[in-house]
Order: C-alpha cells, then sequence, then structure tokens
C-alpha cells in the first residue's frame, strides 16, 4: 500500500533483507582485497626488510687509522671510514646496506659509503667442517 517509489513497513523490510547479504559478501571481498594489496605493498618496498633484518653493530671505531669494525650476526667488517668515523658511536646499530665491495649507511639527506677492507664469518654451529 505505498506510494510510487517509497516502500514502507513490511514491503521496506523485505527489499532490506534480500540486499542485505550481499552488501556484505561484497565489503567483506573488497577488504580481503583490500588487506592483501596493502600487504603485498609492504612486502615489494622493502619495508619489512627493514624491521626484521638486524642493523650493523658499531664494535669498534679507531679515527686515527681511519677505519671501524661493525658486526651482524655471525659477520665482522673492517670498513674504511676516513673523514666519517666521527659520525658513528660505538654500541649503536646502523641500518646499511650491502653494496659492491662497500656498506651505505644514508644520515640526514647524505649517503656515506664504506669500503669493506676484511670481513670475517664466523661458524658457529656443527657441521659443514668435512
Amino acid at each position: 500500500m505505498g506510494s510510487i517509489g517509497t516502500k514502507h513497513g513490511p514491503e521496506a523490510a523485505s527489499a532490506a533483507d534480500r540486499h542485505g547479504p550481499r552488501r556484505k559478501l561484497w565489503v567483506a571481498v573488497a577488504a580481503v582485497l583490500g588487506l592483501a594489496l596493502a600487504i603485498f605493498l609492504v612486502l615489494r618496498s622493502g619495508a619489512l626488510d627493514r624491521w626484521m633484518v638486524p642493523g650493523f653493530e658499531v664494535a669498534e671505531v679507531h679515527p686515527a687509522d681511519g677505519t671501524m669494525k661493525l658486526q651482524r650476526a655471525n659477520h665482522t667488517y673492517l670498513v674504511r671510514c676516513d673523514l666519517a668515523c666521527g659520525s658513528f658511536r660505538v654500541g649503536s646499530s646502523y641500518r646499511m646496506h650491502i653494496a659492491a665491495g662497500e656498506l651505505r649507511y644514508e644520515s640526514t639527506g647524505r649517503e656515506i659509503s664504506l669500503p669493506i677492507v676484511e670481513e670475517q664469518v664466523d661458524f658457529t654451529g656443527p657441521g659443514g667442517r668435512g
């Protein structure tokens, strides 16, 4: 008994019931796709690596020699730091990435290249010894 284009009473309730489950399904599908896209973009950008990969810890700094010793996991690096030695503090950890024969650190908009002089790998677990 409603007018044209307007539903009242039981007619309105039955119309809402018909479209309710379908709308909920589309909202759920859109939410899952949005979450999957967000996860994909985070993984592709490498942001997860920056959170999960440990930084390089400064073990020693030798400003007179222009070198410093960095440690990460079972790797120890002796790098040449020259004038940049003063930018690093013993016991602090820094996010760097390994390039061809050097470590690179970005600080206040400038990139510091630290040529690798020596690299040591410590094998602490059993196995692989012949």
